[in-house]
């Protein structure tokens, strides 16, 4: 899966069904970002997380990384490359269209493996 021109390779998903017919969903998905200057004259490859759960249509975001760095360095490094960029508003948009392919990506799946029985 590629997100922002980066290749996230899904390491698993889950499709909870609470009884409705809103399913939540689990989705873990990783990359990695080489070259990443997270101190002075110290450039590392950074090995990215991105966790998407909760509504399928709405579900939550959370980034991370090691070494770490907050979610908002993350978010702009998948963004613009660069880990020190004020992105504000713009870091919760790289959040919501990662889980928005994250989900999308998986009903996909779902719905492909449902075709199969």
């Amino acid at each position: 899966m590629f997100l922002q021109e980066r290749e996230f390779t899904i390491s698993s998903r889950h499709l909870i069904y609470t009884g409705t017919t809103d399913p939540d969903i689990a989705i873990r998905a990783e990359t990695l970002i080489k070259n990443v200057e997270v101190a002075r004259g110290e450039v590392v490859d950074l090995q990215v997380t991105l966790v998407a759960e909760g509504a399928l249509d709405r579900p939550g975001v959370e980034l991370d990384s090691v070494p770490p760095l907050s979610q908002q360095e993350i978010a702009s490094l998948i963004a613009t490359g660069q880990r020190s960029v004020l992105l504000s508003s713009g870091a919760n948009l790289v959040g919501a269209q990662a889980a928005a392919l994250l989900a999308g990506r998986f009903t996909r799946e779902v719905a492909r493996g449902l075709v199969d029985l």
